[in-house]
């Protein structure tokens, strides 16, 4: 019996031995990778900090952006023949014809057609800006060609 159950302890022993083992061994992968996390926290660190200032430019610019008599508006460009379906977003304070501009560089077919647009019905000043044409957000700018 004594032999019976000194192997059994070596046994125990063994197992006791392996566990220990693998137990050392997920530490040592554990410590590696803690020693790796400088390096990649470092990197976070600066994508952060430069997320931060990216952030910041954004909040120093905005006040520019949408000045006290300012403000942001989409308008949507139609044409009769139904070639065109373009939004925008603009100020209200910017000139029609900076507008147009955008609506060329999307369809430069239609730069240099002879050509009128339209706002509820109204004829449109493209020299004045969206807020003295009466433009307001959301509204159709229906372009008709002569």
């Amino acid at each position: 019996m004594k032999l019976n159950e000194l192997e059994q302890q070596l046994n125990d022993l063994e197992i006791y031995i392996k566990k220990q083992r693998e137990i050392i061994n997920d530490v040592k992968m554990e410590l590696e990778e803690l020693y790796h996390i400088p390096k990649d926290k470092k990197i976070i660190n600066y994508k952060l900090k430069a997320y931060q200032n990216i952030i910041s430019d954004i909040k120093l610019n905005m006040p520019s952006l949408a000045k006290l008599n300012e403000n942001l508006i989409s308008i949507v460009f139609n044409s009769f023949d139904e070639n065109i379906h373009y939004s925008v977003i603009c100020k209200n304070t910017d000139q029609f014809f900076k507008i147009e501009s955008l609506l060329y560089e999307k369809y430069p077919e239609y730069k240099y057609l002879n050509k009128d647009y339209f706002v509820n019905g109204v004829k449109i000043d493209i020299t004045k800006n969206l807020k003295v044409n009466n433009i307001k957000d959301s509204d159709i700018i229906t372009l008709k060609t002569k």
